[in-house]
């Protein structure tokens, strides 16, 4: 069927005609000077009749004498075509049917307004937003301003719905960090500080760090929008920083009734430090929790006196002189001697035991000139009562150490194994100085064996034993044989038979005593009920291998004769022995010695009977 649209015609009814046709093709014949031509195609959107849809076959302009449509579908088909080939250039196809694209010029589009045929309006717009052509259409088309809301509601919804509308999707471009600083959400300049702070107390950074230019450019990479806080900003910060730590510390502090502390003394680099930890239970949690409680430079010698104020100065400061348990530390005759005469507990009265092996500076100050009139003028101001300090604690694991070190060289009492110790070690040491001066050597080791060797050193505990284990491991691995060849490349004393046996021997004596060291060192779960149970069984072991030992008797005894010597007083410690007992992982099966437990259960009922008194007494005060 055909139809004919004239000039006077309207679109509305032109498509109420396609709308009622059971046909299935229609050619559409349009007459000259008709213009309702967009109209029809925008209005055939509106009514919902699709623009490739089977309906047009054909659309004809005619002069006077129509052409035959079947003749013009040809050429109808390649303008249809053409104008399609228009529209999907549309940057906004939604609008296709009143702004029709016109071209591109630089950041801006052309349109031509369909709704004002047929008058020709050019409209342009952003790239980035039609606003103008809504503008337009507010402005000189208010009544179909509804129409145009519409259609952006329809598209939108329609992206949503189809994320492939309207052709391919535009491929998302990677932002710019530019992009990310001129966020709402970017990082503040508070934000970069305290992160910068918590770099330099965190890995113990020099300040100057933040004056160093790779630094700062670091920074200012990541932020471009801000800088780096200078040294003496940053100084500021972080004596702040501590002083606000300071007080939640003392805050949780006044909180517990029962602490513990450490402290040390050492010097580096010409300049002598003391520094104190706090440990404690948390009532909530039950966890223990630690804290440092100073970190101070000393200045003079360590003298346990000045050690003895220090330390009184810091228990004051923080508030926790009378909830100290005990203060654990090392061995130095410079801190036994000072809680000997400053602490209130019931120090015994061989508490030199053990000292004599690491002497402090007390004893260079026994043997000086003492100054009378300087010691009864000092004693006037300062009377020994005005410091108190806790009870005394002895490291176990410094303990030990000393048992492993300065005990075992007690053995070469003994000639046979003076003879064997001095010259299996004396080879040992000529290894160990070779592998540490020599490049070649290092890789020479390490191509026999794919390892190294370990090197003892005097202030890291177990060494010596790690030391001699690694070179009977790698005896084992390849057999005597190689590791003589090996010597011999390195131009050291090679190992005889007697010597092998002699370090295997040595491993096995003191690998117990590596291992109760281990033990006790831990950091996270170690209390002090393990001390009498590692002790008990590392002694039960020393004695089984005694009649094995052979050359190394002489060392197994002298183990053992620092163990009863060192440790012995613990064993009469109540409190020590009721911590092994009151852990469920011991109770009473870490020893045999039925002494040893009743004491400490008589002192658990005893702590016990206390505790039910206070609380009746707290009770009946309240009532």
């Amino acid at each position: 069927m055909r139809l004919v649209m004239r000039p006077r015609d309207n679109a509305r009814t032109i498509l109420a005609q396609l709308a009622r046709q059971p046909q299935e093709m229609v050619s559409l014949a349009i007459e000259p000077d008709t213009t309702a031509c967009s109209c029809l195609r925008h209005s055939c959107w509106l009514a919902g009749i699709p623009r490739h849809s089977a309906k047009f076959a054909a659309i004809v302009y005619s002069e006077n004498n129509m052409a035959d449509v079947e003749d013009l579908a040809s050429a109808s088909t390649s303008q249809i075509d053409l104008e399609e080939s228009v529209a999907n250039q549309h940057p906004w196809p939604y609008l296709a049917y009143m702004f029709k694209y016109v071209s591109t010029g630089g950041n801006t589009y052309k349109f031509q307004c369909l709704l004002c045929l047929p008058k020709h309006t050019e409209c342009s717009a952003y790239r980035n937003s039609p606003s103008n052509l809504k503008k337009h259409v507010e402005r000189v088309h208010p009544s179909q301003i509804d129409t145009y809301d519409n259609l952006a509601a329809s598209a939108r919804k329609r992206k949503i719905d189809n994320p492939g509308f309207g052709g391919e999707a535009k491929k998302l471009k990677q932002q710019r960090i530019t992009c990310h600083v001129n966020n709402a959400n970017m990082v503040t300049q508070a934000v970069v500080d305290e992160a910068v702070v918590n770099l330099i107390v965190g890995a113990l950074l020099p300040l100057r760090i933040v004056e160093i230019k790779e630094f700062v450019e670091l920074i200012t990479t990541l932020q471009p929008n801000l800088h780096v806080m200078g040294r003496k900003a940053l100084r500021g910060r972080i004596n702040d920083a501590a002083k606000t730590m300071k007080e939640r510390v003392v805050a949780v502090l006044n909180d517990q009734t029962h602490v513990a502390t450490t402290t040390d003394c050492w010097s580096s680099y010409g300049k002598s430090y003391i520094g104190v930890t706090v440990h404690w239970i948390d009532n909530a949690t039950l966890e223990r929790k630690s804290a440092y409680l100073a970190l101070r430079r000393m200045k003079g010698r360590h003298t346990y006196d000045m050690i003895a104020g220090a330390l009184d100065d810091i228990h004051t400061e923080y508030g926790i002189g009378r909830k100290i348990v005990r203060t654990t530390t090392d061995n130095g005759s410079n801190f036994v001697k000072a809680f000997a005469v400053f602490s209130h507990g019931d120090e015994n009265a061989d508490d030199d035991v053990g000292s004599d092996d690491e002497t402090g500076d007390d004893s260079d100050a026994d043997a000086a000139t003492v100054d009378v009139y300087a010691t009864l003028s000092e004693g006037e101001s300062q009377s020994d009562g005005e410091i108190v300090l806790p009870r005394h604690q002895r490291c176990a694991c410094h303990t030990l150490n000393l048992i492993a070190t300065a005990d075992a060289n007690t053995a070469e009492n003994d000639p046979q194994y003076k003879k064997s110790s001095r010259s299996t070690f004396g080879k040992c040491h000529a290894l160990w100085n070779k592998y540490g001066r020599s490049v070649a050597a290092v890789e020479a080791v390490q191509d026999v064996y794919g390892l190294g060797l370990k090197r003892p050193n005097a202030t890291r505990w177990n060494s010596m034993y790690m030391a001699t284990e690694r070179i009977v491991r790698l005896l084992n691995e390849k057999g005597e044989d190689e590791f003589r060849k090996l010597c011999s490349k390195l131009d050291v004393a090679r190992f005889t038979t007697a010597d092998v046996q002699f370090l295997a021997t040595y491993v096995a004596v003191m690998k117990p005593v590596a291992q109760a060291l281990d033990i006790l060192q831990s950091e996270s779960k170690m209390y002090m009920a393990y001390l009498l149970p590692t002790i008990t069984i590392l002694r039960e072991k020393l004695e089984c291998r005694r009649a094995s030992s052979g050359t190394c008797t002489p060392l197994v005894t002298a183990l053992l004769d620092g163990i009863d010597r060192r440790f012995g007083d613990v064993f009469n410690d109540k409190d020590t022995i009721a911590a092994a007992i009151l852990h469920p992982k011991f109770r009473d099966n870490w020893t045999d010695d039925r002494a040893v437990i009743d004491s400490g259960l008589s002192h658990i009922r005893h702590l016990l009977s206390e505790t039910s008194s206070d609380v009746a007494h707290t009770s009946g005060a309240k009532g």
